[in-house]
């Protein structure tokens, strides 16, 4: 079992509009949010853990340290303004895959993400420097939407990414401009020929299920229980997402991983992907979907981003269908 850790609950040192876990602090008492000794101490009899948060490099490097040394297998999520020089070999050290956030070049990585550009482009930088993987994620806005080959160059050749993932923003965007946006970036990333050289994790997802069957995110899974996601508090849900009353597990002080993991609640959540309308049963892209994450679903209907993904797949899966021909082909 995968744990998605929140180590400073919904604390950040910036502030972005479109932030979806800003709104957590309800959920807990006021001042900053930290995980007590504790509750880490749980966390570290399991095997495999992702920080995120927030912002989990509040919480210093010797809260990270602990984890190393007890052979813990992590990566972390950050905005990266935090990353010193020490953290980053730390990182590349341990070997921690490090997923870092950037939504387009300086004017609109600042217009999205507090100002912060500047500051982030140096923990990117001490993070390449050391050697540490990184993977660079990208909210897709209003902000960016409209130059999906412009941003797709950014992270390629200014930031010399190899691996990317874009994430839509379904509060700001339409499934038609998620669509256009992911077809606009296959096609870049078909002209440049980055088949074999850049992942992009939104086309992995699919090509992944072609070539060997394997589901890459829980967003083509047909199961939402794919982690569980512990707070700093050691409150225990089923996705980040869904940090809310109503889907509380129960407490990694009080209940073990196998209980919280036999808890029906959990089953029930589970359930729901498959809790789809007859739209999606009968679509020809099912086994690549699975109705989309339940976020995006409106009540009972369809996500939000459907037709959109309906255009993407029947622009994608032939000729990923064909990439995958050739790499066989070749051996």
């Amino acid at each position: 079992m995968h744990l998605l850790v929140k180590p400073a609950g919904p604390d950040c040192n910036i502030s972005c509009p479109r932030c979806f876990y800003k709104c957590k602090e309800a959920l807990f008492s006021g001042g900053a949010h930290r995980m007590k000794d504790e509750v880490a101490e749980k966390l570290l009899a399991a095997t495999s853990v992702t920080f995120q948060g927030g912002e989990p490099l509040l919480m210093g490097l010797d809260f990270f340290k602990r984890f190393a040394d007890r052979g813990v297998e992590c990566s972390i999520q950050t905005n990266g303004t935090l990353v010193t020089p020490e953290i980053a070999k730390f990182l590349a050290k341990e070997k921690w895959l490090v997923g870092i956030s950037f939504d387009g070049p300086k004017p609109i990585h600042d217009r999205t993400r507090d100002n912060s550009y500047d500051a982030a482009r140096r923990g990117y930088d001490l993070l390449m420097e050391a050697g540490a993987e990184v993977n660079v994620l990208t909210l897709v806005t209003s902000a960016n939407v409209s130059d999906p080959e412009g941003i797709y160059r950014f992270v390629r050749d200014d930031l010399g990414a190899k691996f990317h993932q874009y994430i839509e923003c379904t509060e700001d965007i339409s499934g038609g401009e998620w669509a256009d946006f992911l077809i606009r970036v296959f096609g870049e990333w078909e002209r440049l020929g980055d088949q074999r050289r850049i992942s992009v994790r939104n086309f992995d997802s699919v090509f992944n299920w072609m070539a060997a069957g394997m589901r890459c995110s829980c967003t083509s899974s047909p199961d939402c229980r794919n982690y569980l996601v512990v707070e700093h508090t050691g409150d225990v849900y089923p996705c980040d997402f869904f940090v809310d009353p109503e889907w509380k597990l129960g407490n990694i002080l009080r209940d073990s991983l196998a209980d919280l993991v036999r808890n029906p609640r959990y089953a029930e959540f589970g359930r729901r992907k498959a809790q789809m309308p007859m739209r999606c049963r009968t679509c020809r892209w099912l086994e690549f979907c699975n109705g989309d994450c339940v976020k995006n679903r409106l009540g009972g209907d369809a996500t939000r981003l459907c037709p959109g993904i309906d255009r993407f797949f029947a622009h994608a899966v032939p000729r990923l269908a064909r990439i995958l021909e050739e790499m066989r082909r070749d051996g």
